[in-house]
């Protein structure tokens, strides 16, 4: 059997064609060489970074070219851990909303809790619970 690309419009065999369960054939509409394009095609348009808070719609009323601003700054790395992530959350200050950087997923929580008040106590206190090695 065979299909047509909706996009290069080539008749080629069905596994040239990647699944898709929504469609009556279970197949794409375009063959596996023209998705390829278009993802190279978007991620090029697009940069290689994302970050957390365009995908929750929550960017602390940066446009993208300053969180991309950030990212550069920062050479791809979290501000806090310095490791190389692709997915990032803007770390801002929650009381006055002043944007400080980019950090990972695990800082950017961390951090959040750091800020509460008597968190290390209380978390040392219900952590000595289980341990027999308090925290330092």
């Amino acid at each position: 059997m065979t299909k047509r690309c909706r996009r290069c419009k080539r008749e080629l065999s069905l596994n040239h064609f990647g699944l898709h369960a929504g469609n009556r054939d279970k197949k794409q509409t375009q063959c596996k060489n023209c998705m390829n394009e278009q993802t190279r095609n978007w991620w090029a348009r697009v940069g290689r970074f994302k970050y957390a808070g365009k995908r929750r719609g929550c960017n602390q009323g940066l446009s993208k070219n300053q969180v991309n601003e950030l990212i550069v700054r920062a050479n791809g790395a979290c501000e806090c851990c310095h490791k190389q992530v692709s997915k990032f959350g803007i770390d801002h200050n929650h009381i006055t909303g002043k944007v400080r950087g980019i950090l990972c997923n695990s800082c950017n929580l961390g951090i959040g809790y750091l800020e509460k008040p008597n968190f290390v106590e209380i978390a040392t206190i219900y952590l000595s619970k289980f341990d027999s090695v308090m925290l330092t």
